[in-house]
């Protein structure tokens, strides 16, 4: 849904965004056709998530690496709203506790 919901309004569905340029508007619209993709993904290994250990680190990877790319804006550009400050958190929290919670299914089947 936050793809979608990305996808149709840009950067005017950003806290505390402004007015953004035609090529910042177009990469974030891009960037969230992607993230649409990786939900998609997400929920294709959901079923087979016991088996698909490769696909299920992967995807935590990604998560992980979303986080820490928000990490580089904070030192590059400075604090995000608290929303974002919040996302990062659980970006780079979540994909260890994933693949660990998977490993031990894994290995209970």
């Amino acid at each position: 849904m936050a793809g979608v919901y990305g996808v149709s309004t840009g950067s005017d569905g950003i806290p505390g965004t402004h007015d953004a340029d035609t090529a910042v508007e177009s990469e974030l619209r891009f960037l969230y056709a992607l993230w649409i993709g990786y939900g998609v993904a997400l929920l294709g290994v959901v079923p087979r998530v016991v088996t698909a250990t490769s696909a299920v680190r992967l995807l935590a990877a990604t998560l992980f690496a979303a986080g820490v790319a928000r990490a580089i804006a904070w030192i590059d550009v400075g604090r995000p709203d608290t929303l974002f400050v919040v996302l990062m958190v659980i970006e780079l929290v979540l994909p260890p506790i994933i693949v660990a919670a998977q490993a031990r299914l894994a290995r209970a089947s």
